[in-house]
């Protein structure tokens, strides 16, 4: 199955909706100065990419409401690849027909450029937005995420971390883990948007 919408496409997407969100805020009662993504497994590594990306030029595309900002002010990553080029996350023997490699336009060893830059621990700096990590029992889904608490604790930017230490990646979508997963995020938001 070819993919119809390689990286960097989804990236755009968000972010134009995220504009339309600031575009039509008082229509919907959205606040436009707390506004935070999340996302599961692939589309938690989209929420970080999103977010760590704030006001990179390259990054925003072109669509949609251009004169609204598509900044992020906190991100939820449940389970979603922190760094592809961590070797716990790195599988240099990926298939030609692997959604990754399909969706980076190619394997690491055609093309570790796009792998490094579709890896959110790059695009990290002292201006990104608080961070909430739920992982699952798996060490691939959140290899590089240490590497990036640390330098979120270097720029004094708050991040949480919870683990439910089972091999279970939709874990979310499960009992005994959806309500405390709901209940993580409830906290988290809380506590970064009423400061």
């Amino acid at each position: 199955m070819l993919q119809e919408a390689k990286y960097p496409a989804a990236v755009f997407n968000i972010k134009s909706a995220v504009r339309w969100m600031r575009a039509n805020a008082d229509k919907y009662g959205i606040d436009p100065d707390k506004i935070a993504i999340s996302g599961c497994s692939a589309g938690g590594q989209l929420a970080l990419l999103v977010g760590l990306t704030n006001g990179v030029e390259a990054k925003e595309g072109n669509q949609g409401d251009l004169g609204f900002s598509s900044s992020i002010q906190a991100i939820v990553d449940l389970d979603g690849v922190v760094d592809f080029m961590a070797p716990l996350s790195l599988n240099l023997n990926r298939k030609a027909d692997s959604p990754d490699v399909q969706w980076l336009g190619g394997t690491f060893y055609e093309k570790p450029e796009i792998w490094k830059d579709a890896s959110p621990i790059f695009w990290a700096n002292e201006k990104s937005c608080p961070i909430l990590f739920v992982n699952s029992g798996f060490p691939r889904f959140h290899a590089g995420q240490d590497e990036l608490i640390g330098m979120m604790k270097d720029w004094k930017i708050y991040t949480e971390v919870h683990k439910f230490d089972i091999q279970l990646h939709t874990f979310w979508l499960f009992n005994p883990w959806i309500d405390p997963t709901v209940n993580y995020i409830n906290d988290f938001l809380i506590k970064v948007f009423n400061k």
